[in-house]
């Protein structure tokens, strides 16, 4: 089991209304995600654990960041990195600069 922690924007774009984005993880990669608040719990088998303990660590430090990243992006995203089309979530998802005034 590998847990990680989420800032709390993060948690709410994964775990959104109906837990899509939870549902798809855990399909393409054979593992269980469970959350309670922005602490998430992995289990699985090694290689499917430590390819969400990326994709989860790369998606925080996005968001984290600033970048928005659309609902549609992110699943497309996840296909992508099941693939192996892409190494992370940095690969795939736009740059995007923030302005802070």
């Amino acid at each position: 089991m590998k847990k990680i922690v989420l800032p709390e924007k993060g948690a709410e774009i994964l775990f959104d209304s109906q837990d899509e984005n939870v549902h798809l993880l855990e399909n393409l990669f054979d593992v269980r995600i469970s959350a309670r608040g922005e602490h998430i719990s992995i289990e699985g088998g090694t290689d499917g654990v430590q390819k969400i303990s990326d994709i989860l660590t790369d998606f925080s430090d996005l968001v984290s960041g600033g970048v928005s990243i659309e609902n549609g992006e992110l699943k497309n995203a996840f296909r992508q990195i099941a693939l192996e089309s892409a190494k992370s979530l940095r690969d795939l998802l736009p740059k995007k600069i923030v302005i802070w005034s």
